[in-house]
């Protein structure tokens, strides 16, 4: 694809994103695969990235369109933060110079 082909094509991409997903891995394919995986921010299988849809990041995608799955989506859902589910316990207290360690209490 040429240069004023691929600014046509995305040309009606503004304010979108592409969800890309890596659905296969990189076992016994070319080094050169796995870089082109890792620019874009994919290092593990079934990991999902929101990108911005620029010639560069296309051009990566087109060198490894065979491994994952490409959507163009309107807006990336709000990164989840914090752990996805409670410890379990709480620390009452901290490690003291007695030589005593953590002191847990479970949740009730």
């Amino acid at each position: 694809m040429c240069r004023g082909s691929m600014k046509k094509a995305l040309a009606g991409t503004a304010g979108k994103f592409l969800k890309v997903k890596l659905f296969r891995g990189f076992i016994g394919l070319p080094k050169s695969v796995q870089e082109h995986a890792h620019c874009i921010g994919l290092t593990k299988r079934f990991q999902t990235v929101y990108l911005q849809p620029e010639p560069h990041i296309v051009g990566n995608l087109l060198k490894i369109k065979e491994l994952v799955k490409v959507e163009l989506v309107n807006s990336v859902p709000p990164r989840r933060i914090g752990p996805l589910y409670p410890k379990g316990y709480h620390v009452t207290s901290t490690y003291l110079p007695t030589g005593s360690l953590y002191r847990y209490r479970p949740i009730s």
